[in-house]
C-alpha cells in the first residue's frame, strides 16, 4: 500500500498537477467568459489534486520517469511547451552527455528538469527570458562525473498562484537518494536554482 501511495503521489504531482497549471496558464492568457471558466476549473482541480497528495503523502518519494528518454529530448519538449504559451528562454545542454550517467541518476535528473520547468511555467515573468544550463563536470576529483544544473528567471508578480512548494520538497528527497543537492535563492526578484548530483 505504501509503495502504491508513493507512486500515486509522484504521478499526481509530476504529471497531473503540472498539466493543470499549464492549462490554467493558457486559459489566463485568453479573453472571454468560457476561458475564465476553464481557468477556474483548472484552479479547482489543481487544489483538489494537492489535497489528495497531502492525504497520500508519507514523506517517501520515488522517481518514476522513463529511464530510456534522453535528457536533451525532455529539455526540448519542456522548452517547446513554454514557448507555446509565450515564455521563451535559452537552454544550453552542449556540455551534457547521457552516456556519462547511470540510469538512476538519469531518472532523478529527468524529474528535476520537469520540476524546474514546472516552476518556470508557474512563477516566471513571461516578458523576460529564463535560462537553463545542464552540464557534466568530470573535474571533481572523482571517477564518477557530476551533473550540474543551473536555472534562473525573473519572478512574476503572480508567482505564488499555482505553488504549494510540494514539488521542491519531493525533489530534494529524490536528490538525496543519488547524492545530490539543490540550492535555491531569490535575490532582487530573480529566482535561481543550482542542482548538483554526484552520482
Amino acid at each position: 500500500m505504501r509503495e502504491r501511495n508513493v507512486a500515486v503521489v509522484n504521478h499526481l504531482h509530476n504529471i497531473i498537477a503540472n498539466d493543470l497549471s499549464y492549462i490554467a496558464m493558457i486559459a489566463n492568457l485568453q479573453d472571454g467568459e468560457l476561458w475564465n471558466r476553464v481557468r477556474d476549473k483548472a484552479d479547482e482541480a489543481f487544489s483538489s489534486t494537492h489535497n489528495i497528495i497531502r492525504i497520500l503523502d508519507n514523506n517517501q518519494y520515488r522517481h518514476l520517469s522513463n529511464p530510456f528518454l534522453r535528457i536533451s529530448d525532455i529539455v526540448d519538449y519542456e522548452q517547446d511547451c513554454l514557448a507555446a504559451v509565450g515564455c521563451d528562454g535559452i537552454c544550453d545542454c552542449s556540455e551534457f552527455d547521457d552516456e556519462a550517467i547511470s540510469s538512476g541518476v538519469r531518472s532523478v535528473l529527468a524529474d528535476a528538469i520537469k520540476e524546474v520547468f514546472g516552476n518556470i511555467r508557474k512563477h516566471a515573468d513571461y516578458s523576460s527570458y529564463y535560462s537553463l544550463i545542464l552540464k557534466i563536470n568530470s573535474e571533481n576529483g572523482s571517477n564518477i562525473p557530476s551533473v550540474e544544473l543551473l536555472q534562473s528567471n525573473v519572478i512574476s508578480s503572480e508567482s505564488t498562484r499555482y505553488s504549494t512548494g510540494k514539488g521542491l520538497e519531493m525533489l530534494r528527497c529524490e536528490l538525496r537518494d543519488v547524492n545530490g543537492e539543490i540550492h535555491i535563492s531569490n535575490n532582487r526578484n530573480v529566482w535561481k536554482i543550482h542542482i548538483v548530483i554526484m552520482g
